[in-house]
């Protein structure tokens, strides 16, 4: 599993223990979608949403996150697919 945040400022509270040594970096949407999310679903992984200090958070499969993510009615320009 890999995680992610909507908001930076959830995703730099988490920053402790074992993820101190990780910097926040913003993913256009559209990126997040035809990188992140095929990748993971090609290699068989979660995805971690809005975990918060205690880990507590959301487990997603990539592709269903994909389907949510366009039925939410976002204007999404592809770059790799239609």
């Amino acid at each position: 599993m890999i995680c992610f945040w909507a908001e930076k400022v959830r995703a730099k509270s988490c920053a402790i223990d074992e993820w101190k040594k990780y910097k926040v970096t913003k993913i256009q949407l559209t990126d997040f979608i035809e990188n992140w999310c095929i990748g993971m679903a090609n290699d068989e992984l979660l995805i971690g949403t809005q975990f918060d200090q205690n880990l507590f958070g959301y487990e997603a499969n990539p592709l269903e996150l994909i389907l949510e993510l366009i039925l939410i009615g976002k204007n999404l320009n592809f770059k790799k697919f239609k």
